[in-house]
């Protein structure tokens, strides 16, 4: 890219170059002064900006128009997150226009996003919504944070669209292992948008997985399934879905896909408070009973509308040797003799209780 726009003034010497092209490496220790605002020129700041010693004067950086293009580029120009860690400058500048072009409720420091050193980012209760977490997406997915092992999302009314763009970056973020997105407005789509990125290698690392609290229905949690059976999140150990709105079907769906060999290292698996029923408990009790979920070693279910047979299944289960690493399980108290008899010779606490 050369330049054509604006002006340049070398710092060596008193020639001034006003709209002569000039290759952008050539602009070591020089001062890049106005530019345009076309995608061209921001192209070739993000060029020019990758030496230390180019700094910036006059009222480009003060134009939000520059930075908004170039920020908008960032997708494609990947080298604008080595410009930041290289120029201060230009790093300070972008650092106030990105506060500007985030939503006000976001409060998001830009410098931290753009550290490319963060590992936890806690955005917990911001109440930033889809449009927040689009926003906080575009780093995310050019590699802006490719060190994040934790990502704390919950009660923020993020819904479908927003889950829908953090999927669309989760591709970036190859070290995440919590996923905290309880207490949201997620359902269906959104999951089903995470479920296909982890289905492409998305998250390989991830171990948390929390969605509870969310209308999530059985479509939701068959496309989750779905994914797991392709040996999408193998590292997954626990997986947060109470309180939402997961059926017999959604259930017998994991249960399909844990029988195919899916999620082998869960521990932990918190269906509480959905609306599951005996045929769904059923199923997963039978996948069980065949050597699905070998370390899960907490079963949460209470709060459902499971009866007698649905426990007796799960009992039958538990008696000829499944799930051989439970040691705890929470089941409706009006129901819990079916399980009692199968729980008591191994020990196992039920509802809090050691039988």
């Amino acid at each position: 890219m050369q330049l054509s726009y604006g002006q340049v003034h070398h710092l060596e010497g008193a020639e001034r170059i006003v709209g002569t092209p000039e290759p952008a490496s050539q602009l070591r220790k020089s001062c890049l002064y106005t530019v345009g605002t076309d995608e061209s020129a921001a192209a070739f700041v993000c060029q020019a900006l990758l030496h230390a010693e180019v700094q910036t004067q006059g009222g480009m950086l003060d134009s939000p128009d520059i930075i908004a293009v170039v920020v908008a580029m960032m997708r494609r120009f990947v080298d604008l997150l080595v410009a930041r860690r290289i120029n201060k400058p230009f790093r300070d500048a972008t650092d106030r226009r990105l506060k500007d072009l985030f939503p006000s409720t976001f409060m998001l420091n830009a410098s931290e996003v753009m550290s490319m050193r963060t590992v936890l980012l806690n955005l917990a209760g911001r109440q930033i919504g889809d449009s927040g977490l689009s926003t906080l997406a575009l780093p995310c997915g050019i590699g802006a944070l490719p060190k994040l092992t934790e990502l704390w999302l919950q009660a923020n009314q993020i819904g479908d669209a927003g889950l829908a763009a953090l999927a669309s970056a989760c591709g970036s973020l190859p070290e995440l292992r919590r996923l905290y997105l309880h207490g949201n407005q997620i359902g269906d789509a959104g999951l089903a948008a995470l479920a296909s990125a982890c289905g492409s290698g998305a998250l390989p690392k991830l171990g948390v997985l929390a969605l509870d609290g969310n209308p999530i229905g059985d479509a939701g949690l068959a496309s989750l399934a779905s994914a797991c059976g392709s040996g999408a999140l193998p590292l997954l150990t626990t997986l947060y879905l109470h309180g939402n709105q997961i059926g017999d079907a959604g259930l017998a769906a994991l249960a399909s896909a844990c029988g195919s060999g899916a999620l082998p290292l869960l521990t932990n698996l918190d269906l509480e408070r959905n609306q599951i029923g005996d045929a769904g408990l059923a199923a997963l009790a039978s996948a069980c009973g065949s050597g699905a979920l070998p370390k899960l070693g907490v079963l949460a279910l209470a709060r459902n509308p499971i009866g007698d047979a649905g426990l007796a299944a799960l009992a039958e289960a538990v008696g000829s040797g499944g799930l051989p690493a439970l040691r705890s399980v929470s089941v409706n108290v009006e129901h819990e003799q079916a399980l009692l008899a199968a729980c008591r010779p191994r020990v196992i606490v039920t509802n809090g209780i050691l039988v």
